[in-house]
């Protein structure tokens, strides 16, 4: 017999939905807030300036990577 899943509570979106900025200056601030969220997330109290850095630099490098796949799979 097979299970039919469907929603029973439909979240209604607002009329007038902003687009978040795109500056960049504010996207790096929100990339460091996430990342010292999920650094507490792990465990950790704190972290170095020099390894906040570190990982914003990976995320970047990850970023640009699974875009130049992406758009070489196309």
């Amino acid at each position: 017999m097979p299970v039919h899943h469907f929603l029973r509570h439909v979240q209604h979106i607002p009329d007038a939905v902003e687009p978040a900025p795109q500056h960049p200056e504010f996207a790096e601030g929100q990339l460091l807030k996430s990342i010292g969220a999920a650094l507490t997330l792990a465990g950790f109290d704190s972290v170095k300036p020099t390894a906040l850095e570190m990982f914003r630099a990976h995320t970047e490098e990850c970023e640009w990577t699974g875009t130049a796949l992406v758009q070489a799979r196309d």
